[in-house]
């Protein structure tokens, strides 16, 4: 007999506690059930309810991830009966008889962190007769992240490249395969909203604070363009991307430390290691006490790169933290 609950989280958990990935499932080179494509699916580290894809095309079921899609038991249900997304999900609660359609119609999204800070980007708000700095344009970033794939380099920045993955102790071989940043062409046009790449032709994709790409960083550069605002934004490894879209970060084994990185050469050193940290990237331009609102209270922080007091005082003591 199934158990009602009078919660979303509830039933979801309950849900899924009663119906596993099943115990032959690969843990790497399967096929997807939900896209169909071959040797890019696979359960997640300790876990018996979640999976990962690497197909970076659109699901109609899971979370997208910088590298692919996340997703649970539930969200293949969810599939394998037609239906799709959030509201396919309830659906299966309440034909399973683990939700009522009352309170799956009136719950909200659980976030264990505060009420958002991000603000709308569409065009510039006037303040006082002046315009306000507005955010990198979330589509023309994402243009630009979907035909890094295309990215042709000359040898000699393939060589500057390579000088800056030595110098900063990053595995090169990581990065790109797992999507921490992309590759920018070589042109004299970038988008007025992208700071100067100075030479280094490799950007980091920057998520505001519910985990949703809103612009990219290259690793060299030094200031914003004038006329907009990266306040509020981070770089985020795939545990600490989970963090940031309100989940628990189950499937990746977290050790509740959460390495905030204050150089983006510091952040690709930290992020490219097969470590069980949720690691952000933050400097000057970008942290803000928004930004340290998403790590969880029960996170142990360390900070990593110079200049750390500025990161550490936006916690104001709300989490333990060491530098």
């Amino acid at each position: 007999m199934t158990r009602l609950h009078t919660g979303v989280d509830n039933a979801v958990s309950a849900w899924r506690a009663a119906h596993l990935l099943p115990a032959d499932a690969p843990h790497a080179h399967g096929t997807c059930p939900v896209c169909g494509c071959a040797d890019c699916w696979g359960r997640l580290p300790a876990s018996d309810g979640w999976w990962f894809c690497f197909n970076t095309d659109n699901h109609p079921v899971g979370l997208d991830h910088p590298g692919g899609w996340a997703g649970d038991s539930l969200d293949l249900e969810t599939h394998r009966r037609g239906y799709e997304g959030k509201a396919g999900r309830l659906r299966v609660l309440r034909e399973d008889g683990y939700l009522t359609a009352s309170k799956a119609g009136s719950a909200a999204p659980k976030h264990r962190h505060r009420p958002s800070a991000s603000t709308s980007n569409q065009g510039r708000s006037v303040v006082r007769g002046k315009q306000r700095p507005q955010r990198p344009p979330r589509r023309e970033a994402a243009g630009l992240w979907a035909g890094s794939a295309t990215v042709e380099l000359g040898s000699a920045v393939l060589e500057d490249l390579a000088s800056f993955y030595s110098r900063h102790e990053i595995k090169g071989g990581a990065v790109l395969p797992w999507k921490l940043a992309c590759l920018l062409p070589e042109v004299k046009a970038l988008p007025a909203w992208l700071p100067d790449p100075r030479g280094i032709h490799l950007a980091l994709p920057l998520y505001d604070d519910r985990g949703r790409r809103a612009g990219l960083w290259p690793v060299a550069a030094r200031g914003v363009p004038k006329g907009y605002r990266y306040q509020g934004l981070m770089a985020a490894n795939p545990c600490a991307w989970v963090l940031l879209k309100g989940e628990e970060p189950l499937g990746w084994r977290w050790n509740g430390r959460v390495v905030v990185a204050t150089t983006p050469g510091e952040f690709l050193r930290w992020a490219s290691c097969e470590s069980r940290h949720a690691v952000l990237g933050a400097w000057a331009p970008c942290w803000c006490r928004a930004a340290a609102l998403c790590v969880p209270s029960e996170a142990e922080v360390i900070i990593r790169g110079p200049r750390p007091e500025p990161v550490a005082s936006a916690f104001h003591g709300r989490v333990s933290v060491r530098y």
